[in-house]
Parts: C-alpha cells; structure tokens; sequence
C-alpha cells in the first residue's frame, strides 16, 4: 500500500478528546466492487490471494488516520461467510457541524457485518463519546462513503446498515468522495496512470493486469485491469451512467458520495518522476544497441548505396526497429528489426548488387555477422555461418538475385538456396528454408496481400526476413505491403535526391550523429534544463525549440496516422511525453511574461503546448486556458448529433463543441466522394504572442491536428482544450453525415431553423464562442464579439438579414471585382462578356473563407483563410475585406515603389459602394488624398522634368505611399468610365484581374504563349520577355488592352515610367488616348459616387482644386 502513496504528502492528524462514557454499536455495509449478487456475500479475494494488510491502511491522505488497528493472522485465515473482505473507516460526527468527534478503523466481513479486528467482535466500541445523537459515516479507500444522521448512540446502539437500499458505489479511485469518469480530475485517468507507470510494465501497455492492494483495483479481486475480460473500468463507468439521477446518461455526471472531512485530493504521479523516467528512457535509447556493437565492432563504416535506391523510413514511436545504417543525411539506408517470434532486416538495395560492382567491399564482413544474426539472434555468433543453411530466395529481379546466388556460393558454399517463384507456392516455399530472402516476390499489385501474409505466417513461425529493394528509387504495392509489415515505409524519390551515404569513423559516431539527426538530442536538452529548473530566455533556437518542435511533429503525426500509443503500448518515450505534457499542463497559470515569469516555469507551459497528444481516450482538460475559454463544463450534458452538410473546400464548421478532456466520437455515414478530416479549432498559432509583454495569454496550438476520417470509420479523440468541431473537405458539393457523440452545442447558426437556439445561447452565454456561417463565407468568433455582431440593426434586425448581409458584402462583391464566378458570386455582364470576347477563362471561386474574431496574428487584423482580427466581424467593415483584399490583390497592379497596401483595398472600397447605392447607409471608406494628388500634379506643370518632380515631391514624399497609389487606381477607373469605355470604372480591376490570370497560364510554355500573346495584347514580347516583365510596363498594357484606352501619356502625367517597348506595344494598338482629366471627389466621398459622376478638371498647371480643404483621414496602419 506504501508504493500507491508514493508520490502523496503525508498529513497526519491526531484527536485527542476528554474521558466519556463509551458506546457501542453493530453495522452492515456491502461494497459493490466485491458483492456477488446470486449469493448475497461478497467475494474475499484479497484476503485469500494474501494482499489484505494486516494493519489498517488509512494513515496516509486523504484519510490521515493515525490509528494503530492490526488483525491477527488467525482472524485473516478465516473463510467462509465471515471471512473479511477489506478494512473501512468508521467515523462519528457531531450530528450538527459534522465535527469529528472518532474515528475506527475496523474490517468488513462477506456479508456485510462490520468486524472490530483487535476483538474479533461484530459489536463496536467507540470510545469518548458520550450516549447522544451524532452521525455516523463509513468510508472506503476506493469506494463512496456512506452517512446515517440523527443516530442515538448509547451502549446498546440498534443495527446500523449503511447499504439497505444498495452497496457502496465502487469508483472512486482517487478518495475525493466522488466518482467522475470524464472531466476534470476523473477517476478513469488515475487509474489508467498508475497501470502506465507501474515500473515492471516495461511497455506501458493499457493491457497490463497490475495485481496488489491497489486503490485502482475497483472489483477488490486483487488485480487492477483497465481493459478487458473482468476490467475495472465498467463498474464505474456504468455508475455513473446508471446513476437514477443521470437523466440523459452522460459520462460527465459525477455521483457524490458522503464527504470525508480533511480529504486532501490525490493526484497522479508527480511532473518530476515523469521527468526523470522520460531521462531514463532516453538514456536507454542513447546507449549503442548490441547488435550494432557485433556488427562492426570498433572499425569503421563505409557504405555508398548510390542514388538510385530506396531509403527506409522508421516513425519515430516505433520500437524494435534499429537502423543498422544510418547515411551522413541522416536517412536510413538499412535496418533491422525483430517481432515477437522472428527477425528481420531491410534494405534500399541488395548489398550484394555493390558488391558485384566492387563497391562498398568494407561492408561485406558486417554483412556476413547481420545473415548470422537473422539466423541464430544474439549473442552474434558467426559460427552459424559454417553450418549448412538452406535460404528460401523470391526475388523478381533477375539481375540482383543472379548476383545474391552468386555471393552466397562464394562466402558460403555448404549454403542450399531454394527458389520460391510463384506467389501460389511461397507458404510451401519458405517452410523448408532457415532464412527468406525477398524483394516482394512479386510486381504484381493483386498479390500485395498474399505476399504479405506468407511472410506473417512466415515470421509467426520463426523465420527470419531478409528483404532486399530492388526497384531503384520507386516502389509498388507488395513492395509498399512488406514495408508496412516490417514497420516502416519508402518515401518517395527514395535516395534520388539526398544520394546518402553511410561514412563514419566508427558505430559510435554514427549512432551520434543519428540520435542528433533524429531529434532527440534536443529533447534531452529540454528535459534537463527542465530537471535543473535552469532556464533562460535566450538562446532558445538552440535549448528548446529543437526538442519541443520534435515533441510536437511526433504527437501530431500521431493524431493524424490515428495511433493510439496507450493502446498499441509503442514507445515509452513518446507517452512518458505525453503524460508530462499532461501535468505540466495542469500547472499552467496565464497570462505570463516572458521577462517577469521565471522562464523555466515559462517554458514548461510552452512545452505542453508542444506536447498536445489528442488521439486516446484520456487527455485532462487544462484547468487554466487564459483568454481563449472557460475549463469547467459541468454545466453542459454533452450530446449525440448527426450533422448533414454538402462538402466545401477547405473546410466547414460541424456546428458541435469538443468538451475539454472528454473524448469525442466521430462516424462518418456517407460514401460520397471527398475525404474528410476532424480537427477541433479554427484558431492560428500565431494568434498567441507568447513572447510579447504579458502576451502569453492561452495555449499556443489551439487548433488540433486534422484526424482523417474515411466512410464508415469510427474515430475517437479528446482534446485538453476542446473547442469547435470542423471538418475539412477535397471535394465540393458531396453529400456527407457525420454522427458526433459526447459533444456540446454552443451558439451555431446555419439557417433560418437556429433562430432562436442561437439567439438564446448567446445570451445565456454556456460557451465562450459562437459560430455563424453562410454558404460561402464562416465566423468563428468569441462570445463577446459575436453579440456585437449579431446584434448590429443596419442588416433589418434579424439573423437572416445579418447572414445576407454577409453573402452579397462580404463575399459577392469583393469577388466580383477580383474577377472570378462561382456560387454566390454575381455574373456583371460587362466583365464576363470582355473575357468572352477575348477568348479568356473566368476562373471559377468555390470554397469557404473564415474569419476568426478573437486575436490577430499580426497587427490588429492579419491576412489568411481563415483570417483572424480583434475587432467583431463586420460585413462591410474595411478591416474584414481589406484582410479578404490581401488573398485577391495581385503584385502587378502595384507599380514601381507603390506600397503593398496600395492594391489591397480597392475591394473593400467596391463593397462600401455597393452598400450606399444599395442602402443609402453611410459607407464609412477611408479618406484618401485626392487634393494632394490634384495639387500635385498641377504643381509638375511646366517643371523641367515632371516625372522626377514627382518622384521626389509626391511618390517619395513619404514613407508609407499607399493611399496615393489606391487613389491614382481610383483616378484611372472614373476616367474610363468618363470615356465611356466602362459602363462602371469599378470594373477595370476585375478585367485586370481575369488578363493577369489568363496571362499567367499562356507563361507555362511558348506553345500557349504564342496561341495567346495577341489577344492578351504582348505579341511584340516573347514568353521569356513577358515572364520578366516589370510592373510599370505590365500596366501601361494591360489597363489599355482591358478599357481600349491608351493610357501612355495619362501614366507619365502622374510620373509612371514604362519601357520604349512597352509604348510601342501600347501604340500598336491605337486605342483613344486617355486625357489628362483629374476627377473631383471629396475624401471619402468616392465610395459615395463623387468622381465617378463625371466631374472633372484638366491637369494644365492653372487648375484650383474646388473643394473645401478636408483632413485625409486613415483608419489605422494595421489593416491598411
């Protein structure tokens, strides 16, 4: 019982009371754990296996109790109906405050009669209590207590039951008086942690059958089996299912038993024996390997497969798998493993091909000792080699089997080699050799599975493998099925690239070398700083981030593979990580500076953040989330959904809420054509800004690995955040049905029929984030936010009107003036009918865009699908598409020395528009510097060299030239316009925009180039010309071909330069030449259709600019 207090503090408490009268009394209770029904007893096999202690096992916490009771050996040798089953404690409490007033350990016999063990008596006496009424409670170290209140005790106290309507619940692992199976601090993850942990389960299996007088052993048969035949799992689980009171039968219902005054919580094993197993376990796998040592001794190794080979990938959980030669790069170039009954060895060409070729000779003798492995296993011994062998050979490769045959005669002549040809006969084949040696056998897709299957029938039976890659750098499917088996995989190009070689000194570099190469030098690195709690903030490129990043790109390869460590039992490393994780986790207190907090503190938080593993079935929810959510959801009965929705790329919201640290499962129903993933969280890492002044805020991945999901499959996860459900698509329009289990439901609105479920969700407030979607367009926002949004009246007052709203600002018009068609997009006559007429393709838009309304990752608003703002999502706030506007606008539209944002905004601009003409409402665009540029270029007039005064007086003037280069855009679309080239000068951009895409798909070769040069208007440019093409001279072109003005003398007005062929292409054109006309608009009044009205003055040096001098107004250098 020591070890299960191992890692608790030990409280002890002493009562000491005045001398009264004594009482006495008898009591029955049944523990479930041990209670057989049929026969009415309950089951003795603790004390019959012999782990009942002879001495009471309640002073250590929660208990605390520092009583001295013992039974005698002969008490313990009963059987029978009063043989003892375990010890409880009896308490007496005042019957009004519950005070303690005594305290007795004493045993519980099969039928429930409760035994004084230093008497032997079925008749208890507490001492120093007088006669009175009190309450009298009994408690068990893993099952829920049980009060009686009003109790007349006296000396002839009547009987006692404590389980007349039923036994005491079993499940309570940690003593807190509760029993909780999902959730914060549940009983499921301790019992599970100490079967990981126990140090003879060498293989942290979930499997493992831990026998002892245990806490965890809730059946008190004497073994703690988490799953399985006779597990102790179900009986917990199934009370708090069946509980009468757990109405819609949630695992999250906890059942509470009666208290135990002065419980002091149990908790898992400590972050620091975690630390120091994980050291150990790393130690291990530091040290050489055996079989390396036998292999090449002290001598040194040199092997050159060349480049057209395969290399051997091995994940880095996987165990019993070495690489037995590792390339400079730091690939694998062969390996050996071994399974339970057999071994085997891989390799990315037949070594005997070098061989032949006189190369890589120094590798024959390692060779030699590998064969003698593979046949007798270690201790390596050669002398195997000189005893007559029979090797079954299947090779296709008639070239390296000739020279494998070739070799084995020369090294080993007394050696018989039967040829196994046919995938039919491979079982007969390979049962009469000592050793298979194979490429597969076979290059024929259909015998994958056969060939794989001999070879598991093979090595069941003890043979062991040799497989030899023959297929240069590629592979096929039986190559890919033997990989699979000897658990690794052939990337693709194999050795083609890296062209790998092994060259090292001797074993112990090469093992150096590998273990940096593999990532986990860096995860020592970390680990020890954390053991010494010396941690800095600098120089963390080197100290941390290494092995934290290695940590993170194994757990999440482990969620997105579906590999479930704790069952398959793989790697003691990789869950001693997990688990560290886990409890460095639930340490974590934000926000944290990164200068004020202490950095070794500060950093652990950072490496749960790394070490987020989400694919089992326990993952405590992080009790700390900072700003991103709330932990506690006790107040929410999770739920069973089916969810229906038609897939779009890239990725939708589910409507559905991962409950921090409860597991979600996922059934995918349909057989439609996508593939889909599961991932909880839209959120970008980016968003947190751990290193800035208190910024560390809330974890750092929020957003959890995509699991994938195929039709018909089950999946089953538990994030320690939890959070929104989505699910990402390849394909559009395909059907798909998803049934969500153990899921919450915030605010969610797809439709008219969520009307009042959101409205009400979002003022009750159960979530701290709601999400609305449309066809096209999806937010995912915090609570706060989402009411600002929601609630905004501009779009009618209703959530229809928000999501219409939406679609035609949002998403239709910014598109529109981008150039594309697609679904929600409106088809404009006059910018469809120019890319007919021209033979050009719209390009079509159909995926959804997502706006994350929380933090930014940059500025106060940051580009992206999704993008994330600070700001509540507007559908026409400027920030909103000016962020969309950075996903649409293309470098060729800025020209020379424009800042990037000068291209950015006209989108948002085009949307603004749309709402005033459509509204009337106030558009709110930004101010641009119409009266600048008007005094400007009236000012170049009659200066000796216009476009240098410009350069140095307008374009230079200032740092930041964005709003000039936005309002000389704005200035050429009202002139096109003006000219009657444009019914709406708006849509130059979107003419632009279809000519760059139809521009950029003639550049793929000189064939397209030349079937499309002309009607793009460059015919006077090669594809090479044309590709290198600068800015200045793609527009001067592009802005003529798109309006049928030439725009030359219009561009050197505003002092615009372009290259001499350029005009001249222009000029072949003979299109009207623009004028210089400068349009009238207030600052924000172009957004209500000034300057595009028509008003206008001529840029001839005598002009007045006619209106009132305005302020230029900007809206803020974030989201410029």
């Amino acid at each position: 019982m020591k070890r299960f207090w191992l890692t608790f503090a030990l409280f002890l408490l002493f009562f000491t009371h005045p001398a009264f009268a004594d009482v006495t009394l008898q009591a029955k209770a049944l523990l479930q754990g041990a209670y057989d029904t049929p026969s009415g007893l309950m089951r003795d096999d603790l004390r019959s296996k012999g782990y009942l202690p002879p001495t009471q096992p309640y002073n250590f916490p929660p208990f605390n109790y520092a009583g001295s009771e013992t039974a005698s050996a002969t008490l313990l040798a009963v059987t029978g109906d009063k043989a003892v089953v375990d010890w409880v404690l009896l308490d007496v409490r005042d019957n009004t405050s519950h005070d303690l007033l005594a305290r007795k350990a004493v045993m519980v016999q099969r039928d429930g009669t409760l035994l004084d063990p230093q008497t032997g008596n079925n008749t208890l006496t507490v001492t120093g209590i007088d006669a009175g009424t009190y309450s009298v409670s009994i408690h068990h170290r893993n099952h829920l207590g049980a009060v009686v209140d009003a109790v007349a005790l006296s000396a002839a106290t009547p009987l006692l039951n404590f389980s007349a309507k039923e036994p005491l619940p079993a499940g309570d692992v940690d003593a807190n008086a509760k029993l909780i199976s999902s959730g914060p601090s549940n009983d499921v993850t301790i019992l599970l942690g100490y079967i990981l942990t126990e140090p003879q389960n060498s293989q942290q299996s979930a499997n493992y059958r831990l026998n002892g007088y245990f806490n965890t052993d809730l059946n008190l048969d004497g073994v703690t089996v988490y799953a399985g035949p006779n597990n102790d799992l179900n009986l917990l689980q199934s009370n708090v299912l069946l509980h009468p009171n757990n109405h819609s039968f949630s695992m999250n219902f906890i059942v509470e038993g009666a208290k135990l005054s002065h419980a002091l919580p149990l908790h898992a094993l400590t972050a620091n024996e975690l630390l120091a197993a994980a050291l150990a376990e790393l130690a291990n796998k530091k040290a050489i390997p055996p079989l390396l040592t036998a292999l090449y001794g002290t001598t040194a190794i040199a092997y050159a497969p060349g480049h057209n080979t395969q290399l051997l990938e091995i994940d880095p959980w996987v165990e019993n798998v070495l690489p037995i030669l590792s390339g400079t790069e730091g690939n694998t170039l062969a390996l050996a493993g071994n399974t339970a009954s057999a071994r085997y060895a891989a390799f990315g060409v037949p070594p005997t091909d070098l061989f032949a070729a006189g190369q890589s000779l120094a590798f024959e003798a390692p060779f030699g000792r590998l064969l003698a492995w593979l046949l007798a296993g270690e201790p390596l011994d050669s002398a195997v080699l000189t005893t007559r062998q029979t090797v079954a050979l299947s090779m296709t490769a008639a070239g390296s089997r000739s020279k494998l045959k070739t070799w084995l005669a020369q090294q080993y002549p007394t050696w018989a080699i039967v040829e196994c040809n046919s995938v039919a006969s491979l079982a007969s084949c390979y049962s009469t050799a000592a050793l298979v040696v194979t490429d597969g056998g076979s290059n024929t897709a259909s015998d994958a599975f056969a060939v794989k299957q001999v070879l598991i029938d093979s090595m069941a039976a003890g043979k062991p493998v040799l497989y030899l890659h023959t297929e240069g750098w590629g592979v096929d499917e039986v190559s890919i099925a033997v990989a699979s088996l000897m658990r690794f995989s052939l990337p693709y190009g194999g050795n083609w690239w890296a062209d790998d070689v092994a060259n090292w000194v001797n074993v112990n570099a090469m093992q150096s070398a590998d273990w940096d190469k593999h990532g986990l030098a860096g995860i020592e690195t970390v680990l020890n700083h954390f053991k010494a709690g010396d941690y800095t903030q600098t120089g963390l490129d080197t100290t941390f981030y290494p092995g934290a990043n290695k940590v993170r790109a194994v757990m999440t390869a482990l969620d997105e593979r579906k590999i479930n460590l704790f069952q398959t039992g793989e790697s003691r490393l990789y869950r001693l990580l997990a688990l560290l994780g886990d409890r460095y986790r639930q340490a974590v207190k934000f926000p944290m500076d990164k200068d004020a907090t202490n950095a070794t503190v500060f950093l652990k938080a950072l490496f749960a953040d790394h070490a987020v593993y989400n694919y089992r079935a326990i993952n405590p929810a992080q009790p700390d989330m900072g700003n991103f959510s709330r932990s506690d959801f006790s107040h929410i009965t999770p739920v069973t959904k089916t969810v229906t929705l038609t897939s779009r790329q890239n990725f939708r919201a589910a409507g559905v809420y991962a409950l921090p640290g409860q597991t979600v499962t996922v059934t995918r129903k349909d057989n439609s054509a996508t593939t889909t993933t599961i991932f909880v969280n839209s959120l970008r890492a980016g968003s947190t800004h751990e290193f800035e002044t208190n910024g560390y805020k809330r974890p750092k991945w929020l957003q959890s690995a995509a699991i994938p999901l195929l039709s018909g499959e089950t999946i089953a996860f538990t994030s320690p955040y939890g959070g929104a459900l989505q699910i990402a698509f390849n394909a559009n329009d395909q059907p798909v049905e998803f049934v969500f289990e153990n899921v919450g439901e915030h605010p969610f609105w797809d439709g008219s029929e969520d009307n009042a479920s959101f409205t009400a969700k979002l003022a009750k407030g159960d979530y701290d984030w709601a999400e609305f979607v449309t066809p096209a367009f999806e937010i995912h926002s915090t609570l706060d936010k989402m009411r600002q949004s929601a609630s905004d009246t501009r779009w009618g007052g209703t959530l229809e009107g928000f999501a219409a709203a939406t679609m035609r600002y949002t998403h239709n018009f910014p598109h529109v003036l981008a150039g594309f068609k697609g679904p929600g997009i409106d088809v404009v006559p006059e910018i469809h009918d120019f890319a007919a007429a021209k033979g050009f393709s719209i390009d079509n838009l159909d995926l959804v865009k997502h706006m994350n309304a929380d933090q930014a990752t940059c500025g106060y608003g940051c580009s992206g699908n999704p993008y994330d703002a600070y700001w509540a999502f507007d559908p026409i706030g400027h920030g909103d598409i000016h962020e969309l506007g950075h996903g649409l606008e293309k470098s060729r539209f800025r020209l020379d020395g424009w800042n990037y944002h000068a291209s950015t905004n006209p989108y948002s601009y085009y949307s603004k528009t749309q709402y005033f003409n459509t509204t009337g409402g106030e558009p709110e665009c930004q101010s641009l510097p119409f009266k600048e540029a008007f005094d400007a270029l009236q000012a170049s007039v009659g200066q000796a060299d216009p476009v240098a005064y410009l350069k140095t007086n307008y374009w230079d003037a200032v740092i930041d030239n964005w709003s000039r280069g936005v309002s000389m855009t704005l200035q050429m679309m009202m002139l096109a316009e003006d000219q009657g080239k444009l019914a709406d000068g708006w849509h130059l951009l979107a003419r632009l925009h279809i000519l760059e895409r139809e521009f950029n798909r003639a550049l793929a070769s000189d064939v397209l180039w030349d079937s499309k040069k002309v009607s793009l208007g460059f015919a006077s440019f090669t594809r090479t010309e044309a590709a290198a093409l600068a800015s200045n001279d793609w527009m001067v072109i592009a802005s003529a071909q798109v309006t049928a003005l030439d725009y030359r003398d219009y561009l050197t007005m505003w002092g615009i330069t372009f290259s001499a062929k350029a005009a001249a292409q222009v000029a072949s054109f003979n299109y009207a030449v623009a004028p210089r006309a400068f349009f009238i608009s207030s600052p924000q009044g172009y957004c209500k259709g000034e300057g595009f009205d028509g008003e206008q003055l001529p840029v001839d040096g005598g002009q007045v600019w006619p209106l009132a001098t305005q302020k230029v107004r900007l809206m803020g250098n974030s989201f410029r």
